[in-house]
């Protein structure tokens, strides 16, 4: 399956794994359910990744968490737009409702 991506489709993993190593290692910074549901579905990495990559990363999707959650707590009908989101789960760690999720990327 690895074979079928270029070296740019396969940096999308990287966030991925970075979410799956921090819900599994570190669940206070990220515990992102939804990463380790595909776990064994994503190719093994060629070349893995230093913690500190990982980390960074999982703290990313958790900075954004706080600003998605802070807008909504005051627009609660507010439609999330995500560029360039590549894997992201973002739309599974936020309940609500009737909140919409846009995710858009190259491919």
């Amino acid at each position: 399956m690895a074979d079928n991506f270029n070296k740019i489709s396969k940096t999308l993993f990287v966030p991925l794994y970075g979410r799956i190593y921090t819900t599994e290692n570190f669940p206070n910074i990220l515990n992102d359910i939804t990463s380790l549901k595909l776990k064994n579905k994503i190719p093994p990495e060629e070349k893995p990744q230093s913690q500190y990559t990982y980390i960074a990363s999982a703290v990313r999707s958790r900075n954004i968490d706080i600003y998605i959650n802070n807008f909504l707590r005051t627009n609660p009908d507010g439609i999330i737009v995500e560029i360039g989101c590549g894997l992201e789960s973002t739309y599974f760690r936020h309940p609500y409702i009737k909140t919409r999720f846009y995710d858009i990327d190259l491919h």
